[in-house]
């Protein structure tokens, strides 16, 4: 049911998306589009683009799993990297002539995901594609991705969510109380993804508490607590939660004190730690020595 309410708020959002609204309201099915924005936002549309190639009610299409026997997907449950074999699979699903729709979809969420040479398997996979398939993919943002492939797609920026839009969401799709919610959305600067995240997920409460200790402990320079702090964090997927909250912590407490500019300053190189730390992550470096680092630059 959540889900569903969600997909109702966003397709009545589509009318004010002036790039992807003519797309979806034109008879023409085009070929490839990348869906840029919010995550929630951008996988609903995406349900909504494959919809219109499939030429099925898009509504409808939405409030279901993607089962349909002539969509092929890459979902981002699947893994953390995209690679050439990926991509080389949906050539062969895609060489297979449609049975109930009006042609073949492929679907990549967080495209982003793609290694070099799955992206430039995907551009051959585009430009030469085996019979009527068309593609959908989504992500946060188009950096990452080739020239080459950006010039071979509809790229459509969807507005983001506002924080009002943000708290209507978190008061009738996730039924949470107004204070919370109002707390989640100027928290996370109207981030569906990231105050859902915190919302559904228990580990998400419990590293968004972590972080408001830990920033705490900041604040009154207790760095023995913060080490106490860290030991609470488990793994990989704990510490890169455990960061984000941190950050979004560091930037409020940031923009509370901008008339004070040392403190300004001091929590400016704190949320460029916390960033160079995700960015670690995101590159496999090893969790413990990642942690130790993280703690090292905090100290000096």
């Amino acid at each position: 049911m959540k889900k569903y309410k969600m997909i109702d708020f966003f397709y009545g959002q589509i009318e004010n998306e002036h790039v992807f609204a003519p797309l979806l309201r034109s008879n023409k099915r085009f070929h490839a589009i990348l869906l840029l924005g919010d995550k929630f936002k951008r996988d609903a549309f995406a349900k909504f683009a494959v919809a219109h190639m499939l030429g099925v009610d898009a509504l409808e299409f939405a409030k279901s799993p993607i089962l349909h026997t002539d969509v092929s997907v890459l979902s981002d449950d699947d893994s953390d990297v995209i690679t050439v074999d990926s991509i080389r699979m949906l050539r062969e699903e895609l060489q297979r002539k449609a049975c109930l729709a009006l042609q073949r979809v492929c679907l990549i969420e967080t495209a982003e995901r793609m290694t070099f040479q799955a992206q430039n398997a995907l551009l051959k996979l585009i430009e030469e594609p085996p019979g009527d398939a068309g593609f959908v993919f989504t992500a946060s943002d188009k950096n990452g991705f080739l020239e080459t492939i950006l010039s071979r797609v509809v790229c459509v920026h969807l507005k983001p969510v506002t924080k009002d839009e943000c708290l209507k969401v978190l008061m009738e799709n996730e039924e949470l109380p107004e204070g919370r919610a109002r707390y989640l959305s100027d928290l996370f600067d109207g981030s569906l993804e990231w105050c859902v995240k915190v919302s559904r997920l228990g580990i998400g409460s419990e590293m968004l508490l972590l972080a408001e200790g830990f920033c705490e402990c900041l604040e009154k320079k207790q760095i023995y607590n913060l080490a106490v702090e860290l030991c609470k964090v488990k793994n990989r997927e704990e510490l890169t939660l455990f960061l984000c909250c941190l950050k979004y912590l560091l930037m409020q407490r940031r923009r509370l004190r901008e008339s004070r500019e040392v403190e300004a300053k001091n929590f400016l190189s704190l949320i460029e730690v916390a960033n160079e730390t995700l960015k670690k992550l995101g590159q496999n470096a090893n969790f413990n020595l990642t942690l130790s680092w993280f703690l090292s630059c905090l100290c000096a």
